[in-house]
């Protein structure tokens, strides 16, 4: 059954600020597709094979080849200015590189340094007046 305290809940899941007349209009449309279910319900499909929807023949499918992104991948990064090196610079979402169990802790003899850590990290993207953002 659809009424308004059912848009409400389903509103109040989906996070949606509704009007009064937003859930009047929302219950009508979802009782008028709720009938063309009902007349969809009704058609008999007893005499329908279950495979009569089923494409004649299979769709081609391509074979996997590999190919050479490298021309693309200077077209994307000509379209920022948050590029260095062949990279696109995001920012900073770890202080510290990730430990991994029984690693020497940061700042031990043998721990990588940041310029040696396989993630690339950045300084915070410019924002329109210059300023980096947090």
């Amino acid at each position: 059954m659809v009424d308004p305290e059912a848009v409400r809940h389903v509103a109040r899941l989906a996070r949606l600020g509704l009007q009064a007349d937003e859930e009047k209009e929302l219950v009508a449309d979802l009782l008028a597709i709720l009938e063309q279910f009902a007349v969809l319900n009704a058609v008999d499909t007893q005499d329908v094979p279950s495979d009569s929807v089923q494409p004649a023949t299979a769709p081609e499918v391509s074979a996997d080849e590999p190919e050479s992104f490298d021309a693309a991948a200077a077209d994307l990064l000509a379209l920022t200015r948050h590029e260095r090196g062949g990279f696109y610079l995001v920012p900073r979402i770890l202080r510290d590189p990730p430990q991994h169990p029984g690693a020497e802790p940061p700042g031990a003899p043998d721990a990588p340094s940041p310029e040696q850590h396989p993630l690339p990290t950045s300084d915070p993207l410019p924002s329109e007046d210059g300023a980096g953002k947090r």
